[in-house]
């Protein structure tokens, strides 16, 4: 639980500062009109960016709840401010417009019969008499006694929307300071925010709070820009450039907030046209960039809203063909994200309104920008849990083998010095047998009698329990990895040959051998590599069939090598599996009633490594191989 206390500390502070901003938000928005100034607000029916003056003031004009729905498309707004008194001096007024990347605003007042004209915009170059932090304001004059008519044109972009306030000049620094301290506390909170990811990816970096930052820092310069701020300070010289980097920030949020939501299946199998439909968004994000740098902003609007109500479909669906993810995090992941997009939706929903509820929109827009971070902070808090919860368990699982493993190895380190107790103990009384059985042997003069063959079989017996011994030997000793060799010269043609004369049935074998074939190997090692091989193709092949023995040399990727071929027919116990012939213990089903321990070919191949060679196995339908390579010098 620690691991997340952070984050709900965060979460908290989010919610303090979204009621703080709201209580600014809620204090600007009132009109500040005394009892003898009253203000009617109304818009002209019809929107044409060719009217004149003239041709506004003609228009018929509708208070808000008669206008018909905006367009994506620019929209220049004639918009007629009717301000009455029955004060008996001139009264000075502010007429307020937000929000600041308007692209242009006139104000026309009736001065002494003539028209005049005050004019501020996003696309004008930043004018102190006017902009303010969140908007724009301009002063007039209401005459005594009487009723004065305003026409205001306000020129959008696209989706943007406009909130008209009138209140009196007097009073007009207490609400500035109102409506700044709301864009403060945004300005200051989204910093916070964009410090605490920036620290928390320092501290712990991972690509979800990487992915954080970027977006809190697209929502914070989107909110510089839109508030006039880098209008002021960084693009003073080039007015035009505010408005263009803020719609870039607000086409970007929406290529960030599909990059977050892409970290959350990182480790997932997503489906396949996931990967596809997140390109084609950041696809579309491109085009937007590319026509709002070439003030192309009649499509804009129309990509980014096709856009912004793909996307949610995109997120859900993926999340609901991903088996992988566990069911309480998928319920996380689909929460989260319709409830940030039903508020993205929510503001793209107000903002096609009729005019009239730009307050709304404005407000709600700002509240987003503190809650959708507070929703993904949240997912990050239960995703955290989740995997402190999974790495818990893990733990445990990891703890309970460790101690099996433990146990296991206590086991097998006591059975391996059994075998090791036990073979040593066995060594010596079968070595007195043998004496014995030799003595006993020598002392008979005819040794076709029954007696002379009863102790041939005891010799051949013990023969056959000294070589299990010997190889549950070298098995401890190959699993305690104490295995090395004492190399020498050795003549492997001699060796051979030496070997199979002391065979009984050697007449059966055929050698093929090169002659002086020496190499530096160990001898003892060598020997049970060729009698294991040279026992098995006699055991295992047909009594009258021959066994075949090739030496020679071989070159072969700039290794020169000693080669030894030993090939058999194979008999009634079948032919060994390919994949399971060199592992311990494996014996053909087949040649169950043939006596042997299986660990014969599993030593030849543990030898055959110690040495620097290998050994390989080949067979048709008819016969068996094995082919031993060992090296000209050793390793």
């Amino acid at each position: 639980m620690s691991s997340i206390t952070p984050f709900n500390s965060l979460l908290r502070l989010i919610l303090f500062l979204v009621l703080l901003a709201g209580h600014g938000i809620i204090a600007a928005q009132t009109n500040l009109t005394s009892q003898n100034i009253h203000t009617h607000i109304s818009y002209c029916q019809e929107q044409d960016a060719q009217f004149t003056l003239d041709q506004a003031r003609a228009c018929t004009y509708l208070s808000k709840n008669e206008l018909p729905r905006k367009k994506f498309a620019d929209t220049p707004t004639w918009t007629r401010i009717q301000i009455s008194t029955t004060n008996n001096h001139p009264t000075p007024i502010a007429i307020r417009i937000a929000p600041h990347f308007l692209n242009q605003i006139d104000l026309y007042e009736n001065i002494d019969g003539a028209w005049k004209k005050q004019s501020a915009g996003s696309d004008l170059p930043f004018n102190d008499s006017h902009a303010t932090l969140g908007g724009y304001t301009f002063k007039v004059t209401a005459q005594a006694q009487g009723t004065q008519t305003f026409f205001l044109r306000v020129q959008t972009a696209g989706l943007n929307i406009a909130l008209i306030e009138v209140s009196q000049w007097d009073l007009n620094s207490l609400e500035l300071l109102n409506q700044q301290l709301g864009m403060g506390v945004q300005i200051g909170a989204l910093s916070l925010i964009l410090a605490f990811s920036l620290v928390s990816y320092l501290a712990n970096p991972n690509t979800l709070m990487f992915r954080f930052f970027w977006l809190m820092l697209n929502l914070l310069l989107c909110t510089l820009a839109g508030s006039g701020m880098l209008a002021k300070y960084v693009f003073f010289q080039w007015p035009w450039m505010d408005n263009v980097f803020f719609n870039w920030m607000l086409c970007m949020r929406m290529a960030c907030w599909l990059w977050i939501s892409q970290a959350f299946f990182i480790t997932y199998r997503t489906p396949r046209w996931y990967p596809l439909s997140c390109k084609m968004i950041y696809l579309l994000v491109g085009c937007c960039l590319v026509l709002i740098a070439f003030n192309e902003q009649r499509i804009t609007p129309i990509l980014m809203v096709s856009g912004i109500l793909i996307l949610p479909v995109i997120q859900v669906i993926a999340i609901l063909q991903t088996p992988q993810i566990q069911r309480t995090f998928r319920t996380t992941l689909l929460t989260g994200f319709l409830v940030a997009d039903a508020l993205v939706l929510t503001t793209l929903l107000l903002a096609a309104l009729p005019l009239g509820t730009e307050p709304l929109s404005i407000y709600f827009a700002r509240a987003v920008d503190f809650i959708n971070p507070a929703v993904l902070l949240s997912i990050f808090a239960i995703r955290n849990k989740m995997m402190r919860q999974e790495f818990d368990a893990v733990k445990t699982t990891n703890i309970q083998m460790s101690l099996r493993l433990e146990f296991e190895r206590k086991l097998l380190s006591e059975r391996r010095m059994l075998i090791d107790m036990l073979t040593h103990e066995m060594k010596n009384p079968l070595a007195s047998i043998s004496m014995a059985v030799g003595s006993l042997a020598q002392s008979l003069s005819n040794s076709q009698t029954f007696e002379a063959r009863r102790l041939h079989n005891i010799e051949q017996s013990i023969r056959s329990m000294d070589m299990v011994i010997e190889r549950c030997s070298l098995m401890n000793q190959v699993d305690l990895k104490e295995l090395s060799a004492n190399n020498t010269r050795i003549d492997v043609d001699a060796a051979i040959r030496s070997l199979v004369e002391l065979l009984p049935n050697h007449a059966r074998i055929r050698l093929n051998l090169q002659p002086a074939a020496v190499i530096e190997t160990d001898a003892y090692f060598l020997r049970i590599i060729l009698s294991n091989l040279i026992e098995n193709a006699l055991k295992y092949s047909p009594q009258d069939s021959c066994i075949n023995i090739d030496l020679f040399q071989r070159m072969d990727n700039m290794r020169s090598s000693m080669c030894i071929r030993i090939s058999n027919q194979a008999g009634e116990q079948g032919i060994p599996d390919l994949n399971a012939i060199f592992n311990r213990f494996y014996r053909n089903p087949l040649a169950m009633n043939t006596p042997g321990s299986g660990l014969g070919l599993y030593l030849i191949k543990e030898i055959s490594t110690v040495l620097g060679g290998t050994v390989h196995y080949h067979h048709d339908a008819a016969r068996v191989e094995f082919l031993v390579e060992l090296p000209l010098s050793p390793p």
